[in-house]
């Protein structure tokens, strides 16, 4: 008979020497896959979308095991991810697959352009595939079908002269892929355009000049192994853990190894209380709960509550004093500002009480590795620099950044922005 291994110490924060605090997992429901349960169940999505499309039954799983996601950027592993469990059955992904699978439009269709400027975005996309080219000619009335070499010369005959003049390249990130948006950019440079943009128009400017000014970089990347490893997980700003199905398993995989989740959101959303995540078997069965604390604040109120926290844990001179005294400049200025904010105006302003505020503080000064992740209901919002620079005061502060297990990943509306930027898809870029 072997001895069991001793029991591993709790990991301790070298501030106060208190461990931290560490999250639990929980089942959701007792129903086997969430059946009758509000959200969507990743498995059953993925065999929906393959009941729908069986009359194309192999098309439809070639797309989904071997193409590229359209949703979230992932590159062309299909199932795999890279992510714990290795499964990717975002259902998003799943409703693309009809723009893949569906057959060609009837060429009649594209004869009546009044006809066609009459229809939604919906119904113009259900008309089918396009089989070949098709070019609409001054004075026509609708399309009409020609070669891709007449294509072609079409196009050639178009640009204007000198190249590059009078030219510009705009795309939707809506199901753009980064191999799309890469090969995008390429061809922009190639006929010298200087225009090129995202329509909408991703509002990261004014974040990424606030970490520029606080931090010296617009961004700070990160990794997966550095959500892994964090003890404790900021998630500030709705629809992160419902918009994509990685951001689910991710804070699932953390939280199995023992990271407390803290949600910051004006809204208390209900599927992060019930998650269903195909890359995990306990989970895919019966769900999770993402959220250890939830702290519901104002709408433009985050950038109050992250200020409350760090007067907090100010005052309990949590800072790490080591990492602010070598890093960082203008902390004694930092904390007169804090001292001379009012406990009743914060809470006005954040919309929540000064416990909150405080409770969180505490589990910033027990932890010694931690994630923010900045979701897209803070980044839409007219507050966002303001919140994006309390919370990186906060990071400073605790020395939460430079560090394995570290991070504040500020995170674009949707994937299809986020891979068009790193491939310099940015109207500064070109």
């Amino acid at each position: 008979m072997s001895a069991s291994s001793p029991p591993r110490p709790p990991v301790r924060s070298h501030t106060t020497q208190l461990p931290a605090v560490q999250g639990t997992v929980s089942l959701a429901s007792l129903r086997p896959f969430g059946v009758g349960l509000p959200g969507v169940h990743p498995w059953r999505a993925l065999v929906a979308t393959l009941w729908t499309h069986r009359a194309a039954l192999p098309e439809a799983w070639a797309v989904l095991a071997h193409g590229v996601c359209d949703h979230s950027a992932l590159g062309t592993a299909g199932l795999h991810d890279g992510l714990p469990g290795g499964l990717h059955t975002d259902p998003a992904r799943s409703e693309r697959v009809h723009r893949h699978v569906q057959p060609a439009l009837a060429p009649a269709d594209l004869l009546d352009l009044p006809r066609l400027r009459g229809m939604s975005p919906t119904e113009l996309a259900h008309l089918g595939r396009l089989p070949a080219p098709f070019v609409h000619r001054p004075g026509e009335r609708g399309f009409s079908q020609v070669s891709w070499d007449a294509a072609l010369d079409a196009l050639q005959d178009a640009l204007p002269k000198p190249r590059g003049r009078r030219m510009a390249f705009l795309a939707g990130p809506d199901g753009l892929s980064i191999e799309a948006a890469y090969s995008f950019a390429k061809t922009a440079r190639l006929l010298a355009a200087r225009d090129v943009d995202l329509c909408p128009a991703p509002p990261l400017d004014r974040i990424e000049a606030t970490l520029q000014a606080s931090v010296g970089v617009p961004n700070i990347a990160g990794s997966l192994d550095d959500v892994l490893q964090a003890q404790l997980v900021l998630v500030v700003g709705s629809q992160l853990a419902t918009s994509d199905g990685r951001a689910r398993a991710l804070l699932l995989a953390a939280k199995r190894r023992g990271a407390r989740v803290v949600v910051v959101n004006p809204v208390r959303e209900a599927t992060l209380a019930q998650v269903w995540s195909g890359a995990d078997l306990r989970a895919a069965v019966f769900g999770a709960r993402l959220a250890d604390d939830f702290v519901e604040v104002a709408a433009g109120g985050d950038a109050a509550f992250f200020a409350g926290v760090a007067k907090a844990l100010q005052e309990r001179s949590g800072h790490d004093a080591d990492f602010v005294d070598r890093r960082t400049e203008g902390h004694a200025e930092l904390v007169t500002h804090l001292a001379g904010l009012a406990w009743d105006a914060l809470e006005a302003s954040a919309g929540c009480p000064r416990r909150d505020m405080e409770w969180v503080a505490e589990l910033a000064v027990r932890a010694d590795r931690a994630v923010s992740l900045v979701g897209p209901g803070v980044v839409r919002d007219a507050h966002a620099p303001a919140a994006v620079g309390a919370l990186t005061d906060l990071h400073l502060l605790r020395g939460w950044l430079g560090r394995d297990g570290c991070g504040l990943w500020v995170l674009p509306p949707s994937a299809g922005v986020a891979g068009a930027r790193a491939v310099g898809l940015h109207p500064g870029s070109l």
